[in-house]
């Protein structure tokens, strides 16, 4: 078994050999019969409010109105389909090849391309920018479905599963890869000071945020004049950074420092 998904007040399971359970429940399970029964292996569902698509082996997509009736579509490959999401309004299939189809409807379908041959395995969405994750690091982006960008990414293992929760993408894959990336900026929550000295000729800053926040550490004399400063990203999962800047030559009598997030 290889996909779930809820439609229709039913959860459905999919797998090999064309295998597809119903449960109104999760507990008690009933055969589902398909076109393709005992022949295609399956490995994605996916529904919107109205019709529910299943993917598998040899380009098959099938979509269904109920869960109980279904109907085989041209798909016009045979590379292997992984997944299937319903994101943005329409169905976005990935898989062999570097494969893309997509279709507002679950029933015509067209190729994109990728521009990759690398297979792919998962796809979300991000405010108005999809993600799509594949084997070797493979991260593709685009805003309309069509033209797709290689954004790459810091692993060459393969990336099997994707999610976003407030603004961020966490991706995870092979040994254990886990990425996260703070897609939406967090302009919210504030950087804090939580220890300031000076030593040897030098300022050092000990300073607190969100994990992927970006702020300048602008400097001040007079509390109203500005100067902004280096640009500073909270890159650890603590949240927090040390910054050692030297003091100069002639330093004023007095100095204030203020954080500003970045997009």
């Amino acid at each position: 078994l290889a996909a779930v998904c809820i439609f229709s007040n039913s959860y459905f399971l999919a797998g090999s050999a064309a295998t597809m359970l119903r449960s109104a429940n999760g507990t008690n399970w009933t055969p589902v019969s398909l076109p393709a029964a005992g022949i295609i292996d399956l490995s994605g569902l996916a529904a919107s409010t109205n019709l529910m698509v299943a993917v598998g082996d040899q380009g098959l997509i099938l979509t269904s109105p109920d869960g109980v009736n279904w109907t085989s579509r041209v798909s016009n490959t045979t590379n292997g389909l992984f997944r299937v999401r319903c994101l943005g309004g329409l169905f976005l299939v990935v898989g062999e090849n570097g494969t893309i189809l997509k279709s507002t409807n679950g029933i015509s379908w067209s190729s994109v391309s990728s521009g990759t041959t690398e297979w792919l395995n998962d796809a979300v969405m991000v405010t108005n920018t999809c993600y799509i994750v594949g084997n070797n690091g493979t991260v593709l982006a685009s805003t309309n479905f069509v033209n797709w960008a290689n954004v790459g990414c810091i692993t060459s293992q393969s990336l099997y599963g994707a999610a976003t929760q407030n603004g961020q993408l966490v991706v995870v894959g092979l040994q254990g890869t886990i990425l996260r990336s703070q897609i939406v900026p967090n302009l919210t929550s504030p950087i804090f000071f939580y220890d300031y000295a000076q030593a040897s000729g030098e300022n050092i800053f000990y300073v607190a945020g969100n994990p992927d926040q970006r702020f300048t550490l602008d400097s001040s004399t007079n509390l109203a004049n500005w100067t902004t400063g280096p640009l500073l990203d909270l890159i650890y999962s603590s949240g927090t950074l040390t910054f050692i800047t030297s003091l100069g030559t002639n330093p004023p009598p007095r100095q204030f420092y203020r954080a500003t997030l970045v997009p």
